[in-house]
This record gives C-alpha cells, structure tokens and sequence, in this order.
C-alpha cells in the first residue's frame, strides 16, 4: 500500500465503512433508558387518550428514536471520515510540503540539499528525480567553478606577459625589437589558442546529428588523411607516427567527414603531447560487425589509474602518470569536444591505459555503413 491511488481508495472505501459500522454501533453504545423512556410512552398512554392518540405517540416514539439513531451514525461516521481524512491529507502535504521546500532552496543555488525517501511511492519517485536533478546541478556548478578558475589562470600568463611588453614599451624600458614583437605575437596566439578552444567546446556541446553533415565516409581515405596531415609533425618532433592495421577497404561509416578529421587530429595531437622522443604512435583502423574502430596507440607516459575516469571532462588535465615530466599545455579540452563529437555522429570514444610509462589507446566507434 506504498502507492498514492490505493491509499486515497482505501480511505474512501473506511470512510463509507464508518457509517456502516458506527450506526451499528449505535444500536449497542446508545443508553437503554433512552429507548425504555420512550417505550413507556407508548406503553402507558395518558389516561382518557384515544387510539388516534396513542398511534401519534407511537408514530412519534419511533421517529425520535429513528433521529437519534442516524444522528449518532452520521456523528460516528463524519468523526471517522475526517480522522481518516486528516491522517491521509498529513501525509501527502507533509510530504509535498518537503519536496516543495527542498525545491526551492534548489532554485536559490542550494545544490547539497537532498529530499529524504518517502513512504509514498509516487512522492519518493519524485524526490529521486529531483535528488538527481540536484546532483547534476551540483556537478554542473563545480564544472564551471572550474572552468572558471582554469580560464582565468590560463589567461593569466600571457594577458600578464603582453601588459608587461606593453608597459615596458611605454615606459621606454623595452625596445620594441623584432625578439619582442615575436614574443607578443606567441602570447596572442595562445590567447587565440584558448578564444578556439572554448568556442569548439561550446560548438561540440550544442552540437546535434541535424547539424552535422551526416553521410557515407570512406573509413580508410579518413585515416590516410589525418596520417598524411600529421606525419611531418610527429617527425619534427622525433616521434614516429606509423599507419598500422587498415583493413577498412570498402569500408563506410556514417560520419561528419570534417568532424571525423577534427577528433582523429586531437587524439593524434594529445598523443604526441605526451609521447617522448624515439617512440612511436600507431594510426590503425579495423572494421566490425556494425562499427568501425579507429585506433591511436602510443608508447607515450600513460594515464594514472586516478585520472583515468576524469580525462573526457573539460579542463580537466591530470598528470598523474607524466609526474610532470609533460608540460601541462592546452587547456584540457580536446578530449572532451572529441567525445562530444562523436557521441553527436552516433558514436562512442574509449580511452584506456594500463599505466605509468606503458602507453595510452584512444578508440573511436562509428556506425558502418553496409552496402
């Protein structure tokens, strides 16, 4: 009896069952000189009465005593209803009255509250919902916050250096070198880097399947593209970037070919951020049943067991595994707008590393197209 609907039956149905019972009871409770009073009127008529008489006493004796009898029911029977009626209404408005507190407090920002479980089914479903409507607001705050926070000190570095040249350059203390000017120019080019960033992460956020261009991609001409345009980089950087395993010959996915392109050149970049020199990385590709997989291992520093459910969030850029040996670069988003991305194209992404110094494994899942 834990649900709203039989509660409210059952004490209608007690309700009604009042009235029965209490004009039973009536019948027993109600003093017997009461009644005797009134036979006795009947019984021992005044002297001289005539049978007309007497039949208006008798006719009058039963009707009184019929009064009393259903004034005593309905008596017994409202008490009852409305005991029942206020035992029940407690309830629900107790409980009604917690969740539209809680809610409230929820709307003022008041993110750790939580609504207690309920007896009632249907108002402990709708404190669960709101529990966890709380908690997503809770971690969407704490989100931000950080965003925030790492905005903010990413932006530091190079507002501070440019304000310094700056200065400098009025005060008459730096010449205004072509060594300067390059300096200024790195620093608004990271500035750019962020401003990039952070309307990627917004764009892959928004992103929808009506948005993206949607259609059959050669899954091999794909991964050749992203090999070809990252090659010359990894070999600057004395990093081998090596075209493993294609057999996805014939094989389509249904993609947004650009955005494809955009989440392989971040799990390739991500790789060789992380990846020391005279290693190498490997670009493969297999075809499965209903998916095609494209794969970016690499002999880089790995991923810490710690860090490793936290690194599809934004900003979030652990260096567990590294122990700093990395540079801490970017702002922690390209794994997150790639996971969006692929997620928006009907996708998954997984990560996986089994440890310090023993490499990370990016895959991405797309649906394949069968012809």
């Amino acid at each position: 009896m834990s649900r709203l609907g039989p509660r409210l039956l059952l004490s209608y149905i007690l309700a009604s069952l009042a009235a029965a019972v209490s004009g039973m009871a009536a019948a027993f409770f109600v003093p017997a000189d009461i009644y005797q009073g009134l036979m006795l009127k009947v019984m021992y008529p005044p002297p001289g009465a005539t049978l007309q008489q007497m039949d208006a006493t008798l006719a009058a004796a039963i009707a009184q005593a019929v009064s009393l009898h259903v004034a005593l029911s309905l008596l017994v029977a409202i008490i009852v209803s409305v005991v029942i009626a206020a035992y029940v209404s407690r309830q629900i408005s107790r409980a009604l009255a917690q969740v539209t507190g809680i809610a409230r407090q929820l709307a003022h920002g008041d993110f750790e509250k939580r609504i207690p479980a309920a007896d009632i089914r249907e108002i402990a479903e709708l404190g669960q919902d709101i529990n966890s409507l709380a908690a997503s607001l809770e971690e969407s705050e704490r989100r931000r916050s950080l965003a925030v926070a790492s905005v903010g000190h990413e932006l530091r570095t190079p507002v501070t250096a440019l304000r310094a040249y700056c200065d400098g350059i009025r005060d008459g203390i730096v010449d205004l070198s072509p060594e300067v000017l390059e300096r200024m120019s790195r620093s608004i080019a990271r500035l750019e880097r962020m401003a990039g960033d952070l309307a990627a992460l917004g764009g892959a956020e928004a992103q929808s399947h009506a948005e993206l261009m949607l259609e059959e991609v050669d899954a091999l001409e794909a991964l050749k593209a992203s090999y070809d345009a990252a090659r010359m980089v990894f070999a600057s950087r004395g990093v081998d970037l090596v075209l493993g395993d294609a057999d996805v010959a014939g094989v389509y996915v249904r993609a947004d070919a650009a955005r494809l392109g955009e989440v392989l050149d971040n799990l390739l970049a991500n790789s060789l951020a992380h990846t020391p020199k005279g290693t190498r990385v490997i670009l493969s590709a297999a075809a499965h049943p209903r998916e095609v997989e494209f794969a970016v291992r690499d002999e880089g520093h790995g991923i810490s067991p710690e860090d490793l459910p936290h690194i599809m969030e934004p900003f979030y850029r652990g260096e567990g595994a590294s122990g700093g040996r990395t540079p801490r670069a970017g702002m922690g988003l390209g794994l997150a707008i790639s996971e969006r991305l692929v997620r928006a194209m009907g996708g998954r992404i997984m990560i996986d590393s089994p440890g310090r110094d023993l490499g990370t494994s990016a895959s991405v899942f797309l649906p394949r197209t069968l012809r």
